[in-house]
């Protein structure tokens, strides 16, 4: 399979729902789109048949709050700044000493999503009372890993 990259981006005015549409509240009936998104990901994985290799998954989690990059996964929920670095050249853009926590489950994934969650910032606004007033990335990553051949 050719690798692909996809996103999931919201954009509204405080109070919108955009918190509520990719992380949902609480119980099963109320997930947001992320959470329903894992176990998709997951059982496209378990189907995929390679007999060359595998595939990992990868997690990470940062917020962007008053131009300062966070990473929610990092311990006591979110360690300090992140540094950004950018090559002009090529186009790319890194966060410099993010964590990414390999995962093998949905489970385990969603687990690393609720974690993130609760270290976001928060703050009340007159429109909301638990404004997260950051901008949050979620990523997750699959890789397709070769298998060492005998001898090599």
């Amino acid at each position: 399979a050719k690798g692909r990259s996809a996103t999931i981006f919201v954009y509204g005015a405080t109070g919108a729902g955009k918190t509520y549409t990719m992380f949902g509240q609480g119980e099963r009936e109320h997930q947001g789109l992320i959470f329903r998104a894992i176990p998709e990901v997951f059982d496209a994985i378990n189907a995929y048949g390679e007999a060359d290799g595998h595939l990992e998954v990868k997690v990470s989690f940062l917020e962007i709050y008053n131009e300062v990059v966070r990473d929610l996964l990092q311990e006591n929920g979110g360690g300090g700044a992140c540094r950004v670095l950018e090559d002009e050249r090529r186009g790319v853009v890194k966060v410099a000493n993010l964590a990414e926590a390999p995962v093998r489950t949905p489970d385990e994934a969603q687990g690393y999503l609720r974690a993130g969650i609760r270290a976001r910032t928060v703050e009340a606004t007159a429109a909301n009372a638990q404004s997260s007033r950051a901008h949050a990335v979620f990523t997750l990553t699959v890789e397709h890993v070769k298998t060492q051949s005998q001898g090599n």
